[in-house]
Order: structure tokens, then C-alpha cells, then sequence
């Protein structure tokens, strides 16, 4: 039989569509707070916003007849039309977020419109009915959210823990600062202040939230075509990363993705940027309403443009003109790059604390043979009495070509290896052993390496402290926006360590297992990848023999762990066909 659903049931199932988790909760008060026309902004959380979201502005605030109304689903002062679902010029507009939200918390709303006498509060007693009483007010509006998901355990326990929330709640409030430099923002978690932006034109916001060191290396530009206009700010090739978290885009003021937009400004960089990597950027475009549709995901992440060859056309264009006018040879500080020598040093991974002073321990033999191998790894200088698995393979290198393959001579034929996929897999199958043995090697830096991090970055640095530690990292906190490095894993480069680590916070970000042990497999990946020969690397014969001997001795060494294959070989039979021999 159809019946129809009770309001407090329609609400928690629209809020499984509006409110994901806490940082959802967030965006929708803070989009409601711009558009009110706040100048100042305060978010207050606690357990990662779990236990408490308290969104505090100094907007317009609502009248007792809107107060009342606004928990009510579908009410709102936004759209009074179809028509105006195609011309939004609002962040939010469903008149849904604060009765879903309402509907899955114990929550209360303060506001007091200017000029009035009074303010309104207003929430909901246990059986979801609307209490309004007359409260003092600032003018404003403060919505407090507490125990979110309280009367929905079976959302509450897909919640992560209170430092992965909270890094999801940084990650959407680093956008809103960015495309919002008219705005005072303040974030508050566990009474602790995380930032706190003034005002500010907008580079001066680029830099206050992404780092002088990240903004010194961008390139402003600007372009105007048909109503369309595009601004912002994007990197020397120098600044890109194995992921696209360092991509901002903004379309009429709101964050979203759009893969053309992507691959349209990497297309612009052409050969400037290896592939595989992505540059960094911080765009807003501005259109017609009606020339882009904001309502074609839930979350309104996604946007789809009328005309997308246009925005695609100009924006390859500006791209390439701001890249071939600007001089973008790279700057080398001489001086530092002597100083942050690195000694590689076995340490035992069950004496490793992150930060702290202690006593280089006499090594074990394991960990001499070890680090000798580490060093010696693309060289056969240790002679063996017995034959080399090359030799014993009767494998015979014949060169390098393009920088990027090995050819052998094999008694069967030819083959032919990458010589990434080979290191790559060598690495991953030492640190495997090292994890294993419950030993790590540790290169510990003479000077070390400063660097700026984000509030988000830094909140996973903390999160993952104990992982960082295990894989050989000595991460000490220098101020609220910047760490440094003394110590890394023996495999890893320290030239370029800033790039590398950030690239490896981005891994982190993007990494959904909250399980410690899967985490850290994912983070050997990853250093297996950035510690091995590049495409590019031109190697020497004995360097080649070396690489093919000590991937020849790993078991199940076809392909890398990314999946991609290590070697192709051709028959004799197979070139005789061919040449019709």
C-alpha cells in the first residue's frame, strides 16, 4: 500500500543527499553566511567537527518570519522560479540544507537582522518541532550543530575518525578562502586557532593560504573573450605534482572539478610538464549564468558549460602566451644544495621517535650489508665469486635508447626493459624486506630541510605521525605553517625533498584506508616510485648491469606495482619471420 512518508523522515532522507558528513555540513553553512553578505566568517568544531560545528557571521541575518520558515524543506529566498534555476547567481539555493541539516543533529539558529529591536532563536525539541523564542543578538546569524547524526547510527558509524574529517572540512574551507579574499575567516578546532585570514586582495589570500614558497612560483594572468573572463594565477612548470590536488578551479565564484578545464591548461604547458605530473593552479572563471549549468551534480562539485570549446579555446590560449612570455628558468640556491648533505644510516625501526635527540646506535651486520647495498645499487663493484644472474642468464646489455629502455641481447632474442618499472620494483621489493625484518634505513640530513605546509597538510602530518616515523622520516614542527625534515628514507633523494613530500601529503590526502597497515603499503608505493631511475636518466653500462641484477634476484618481477610491465622481449623466430628469413 502507498502511504505517505512523515516530515521528519523526508527530511533525514534528504539530508543523506545534502549532508555527507561534517565538512558538508560546513560548506552549506558557510555558502548560506556568503550569501547573506558577510564580511567575517568564524567556524568553531570539535572531534573534527563531529561533536560540534558552530558557523558564526556578521551577514544580514533574518527577520522572526524567516526565522521561523527557514527550517522548513524548500524554503527559500533564492529562486522564486523555473527560470531561476538557469540564471543562480547564489552558492546555495534548494532551501533544503538547514532543515536536512536540523533534521540529523541537535541544532539551534541565533539572528538578528539589522535594525531590528531583537533577535530569534530557533530549534528542535525531540519530536522535530519548530521552537522559536526572542533572544539579545549580535546582528548575524550563529547556527550551532551538535552530535551530528546522533538519531542516525547507522550514518554516525560510517563516519571516519575526528583528524579525517577534520582534513576534509580544511580541504573545502582552503577553497572558500581562496576565491573569498573579502572575507575575515577564522577557524577554531578543539579551542585551538588553525588560521585566521584578514582581508586582503587576492594574491595576497593565494599566499596566505597555499605559502609564499608555493606563490612565488606562480604566474598571474587574465583574458576576456565574449563574456567570458578568466583570472588567476598558474605555476612555473617547476611547481607540479603526480596529482591534481594543487589544481583550484572556480567557475562564478563556486569550487569545482572539470576534467576539460584540466586537461585544457595541461595541453597549454605541452612539453613543460613530464607526463604523469600535473602544474598547479588557482583559476576563476566568470560566465553568464546561462551560459553554465551549476545543477548537474547533488553537490553542485560539477559545473557544465553551454559552449565548452570556448572556455577550452581561450583558456589553451592564455595558457600558452602567459607561459611563453615569462621567463621560467628555474632558480638554485647553490649554497643550500651544499649544505643539506645527507648521511645514510641504517636505524632500527622500534628506536625511531619523530623529533627527538638520540644515540646513533652501533649498527648490526644485517644493517652494514644493507646500507653497502643500498649504495652500491645500480653498480656491480662488489665482486662475486659466483656468476652474476646476467651471466648466468647469458643476457648481454646491449645499450640505452631514448633514456627511457634497456636492450639485452638474450640467448632467445631481444629484450626490451623499462628501466623505471625495473628500479621501481627493486625498491618496492627492498622495502618490503626492511618492513619485514622491522628495520628501516634512514638518511639523516646535515642541516635540515625547512617547508611550508598547509593547515591541511599540516593536520595529516600530525595524523600520520607515527607512520611518518616508522618509514624513516624525522618531522619536527617549526611554526604553525611550516615543519622541517632532518630525516628521510635512505631511498629517497634529498634533492627536491620539498616536492617529493608535499607529493606524498597529496598521496595521504587522497589515500580513503583509514587502515594503518594499508596506508603504510600505499606509502612504499610511493617512495619505491620517486626513489627509482627515471625516464630520461641516462645510465651508464655498469649502472644498466647493476639495475638488471638486482631486479633479475626479485621474485615475481614482471610489472611494477602500479600494474604496468617491465620487459617485452622479441624471438629470433619472431625477426626472421618479419624479415622474411
Amino acid at each position: 500500500m502507498i502511504k505517505l512518508l512523515p516530515s521528519d523522515l523526508i527530511n533525514k532522507i534528504a539530508a543523506g543527499e545534502v549532508v555527507e558528513r561534517p565538512a558538508s555540513v560546513v560548506k552549506e553553512l558557510t555558502e548560506n553566511a556568503v550569501d547573506s553578505r558577510a564580511t567575517r566568517i568564524e567556524i568553531k568544531l570539535e572531534q573534527g567537527g563531529s561533536k560540534l560545528i558552530q558557523v558564526i557571521d556578521n551577514g544580514s541575518g533574518m527577520s522572526e518570519e524567516d526565522a521561523r520558515l527557514c527550517l522548513v524543506r524548500h524554503a527559500t529566498s533564492k529562486i522564486s522560479s523555473v527560470d531561476d534555476l538557469f540564471n543562480i547567481h547564489t552558492l546555495g539555493f534548494r532551501g533544503e540544507a538547514l532543515a536536512s541539516i536540523a533534521s540529523v543533529s541537535q541544532f539551534s539558529l541565533v539572528t538578528r537582522q539589522e535594525g531590528s529591536a531583537q533577535g530569534s532563536k530557533v530549534s528542535l525539541d525531540a519530536g522535530q518541532q519548530l521552537i522559536w523564542e526572542p533572544t539579545a543578538a549580535n546582528e548575524g546569524t550563529t547556527v550551532t550543530v551538535n552530535n551530528i547524526f546522533y538519531n542516525v547510527p547507522a550514518r554516525q558509524k560510517f563516519l571516519k575518525t575526528p583528524g579525517t574529517e577534520f582534513t576534509h572540512i580544511l580541504r573545502y574551507l582552503q577553497q572558500l578562502s581562496l576565491i573569498h579574499p573579502e572575507l575575515e575567516l577564522k577557524l577554531v578546532h578543539n579551542t585551538k586557532t588553525i588560521f585566521h585570514y584578514y582581508r586582503s586582495d587576492w594574491q595576497d589570500r593565494v599566499e596566505q593560504v597555499l605559502g609564499k614558497d608555493f606563490s612565488s612560483k606562480l604566474l598571474p594572468l587574465l583574458a576576456r573573450d565574449e563574456g567570458i573572463r578568466i583570472e588567476g594565477f598558474i605555476a612555473k612548470p617547476e611547481l607540479v605534482h603526480a596529482s591534481h590536488s594543487n589544481q583550484y578551479l572556480f567557475v562564478n565564484d563556486r569550487p569545482v572539478y572539470d576534467h576539460l578545464v584540466n586537461r585544457s591548461v595541461l595541453e597549454g604547458y605541452g612539453t613543460l610538464v613530464p607526463r604523469g605530473y600535473f602544474p598547479a593552479f588557482v583559476l576563476k572563471l566568470s560566465l553568464d549564468p546561462q551560459l553554465v549549468d551549476v545543477n548537474v551534480h547533488p553537490r553542485k562539485s560539477e559545473v557544465k558549460f553551454l559552449n565548452p570549446s570556448r572556455v577550452i579555446n581561450l583558456l589553451v590560449r592564455l595558457v600558452k602566451t602567459v607561459l611563453n612570455s615569462n621567463d621560467l628558468a628555474r632558480s638554485v640556491d647553490f649554497s643550500q644544495k651544499r649544505e643539506n648533505l645527507s648521511i645514510p644510516r641504517p636505524r632500527l625501526a622500534e628506536h625511531w621517535q619523530p623529533g627527538t635527540s638520540e644515540k646513533i646506535q652501533k649498527p648490526s651486520y644485517q644493517q652494514v650489508t644493507q646500507a653497502i647495498d643500498f649504495n652500491q645499487q645500480f653498480s656491480s663493484g662488489i665482486e662475486c665469486i659466483k656468476k652474476s644472474p646476467l651471466e648466468e642468464r647469458g643476457w648481454n646489455v646491449l645499450g640505452q635508447i631514448h633514456r627511457s629502455f634497456i636492450l639485452v641481447e638474450t640467448p632467445e632474442g631481444l629484450q626490451i626493459l623499462d628501466q623505471h618499472a625495473l628500479s621501481e620494483i627493486t625498491n618496492y621489493s627492498r622495502l618490503m624486506k626492511e618492513r619485514e625484518n622491522g628495520e628501516v634505513c634512514s638518511q639523516q640530513l646535515l642541516l635540515p630541510t625547512p617547508i611550508e605546509v598547509s593547515p591541511e597538510e599540516k593536520n595529516i602530518i600530525q595524523e600520520n605521525q607515527e607512520l611518518f616515523s616508522r618509514l624513516g622520516w624525522e618531522i619536527d614542527e617549526l611554526s604553525d605553517d611550516s615543519i622541517q625534515i632532518s630525516a628521510l628514507p635512505e631511498i629517497l633523494k634529498h634533492d627536491g625533498i620539498e616536492s617529493i613530500f608535499h607529493d606524498l601529503l597529496d598521496e595521504l590526502k587522497n589515500e580513503k584506508e583509514p587502515d594503518q597497515s594499508k596506508r603504510e603499503l600505499a606509502l612504499l608505493k610511493f617512495e619505491a616510485c620517486r626513489g627509482a631511475v627515471m625516464f630520461g636518466d641516462s645510465l651508464s653500462f655498469e649502472e644498466m648491469k647493476g639495475l638488471l641484477n638486482q631486479w633479475l634476484q626479485v621474485e615475481n618481477n614482471a610489472a611494477c606495482e602500479h600494474g604496468r610491465p617491465a620487459a617485452a622481449r622479441i624471438s629470433v623466430e619472431e625477426m626472421r619471420k618479419y624479415f622474411k628469413r
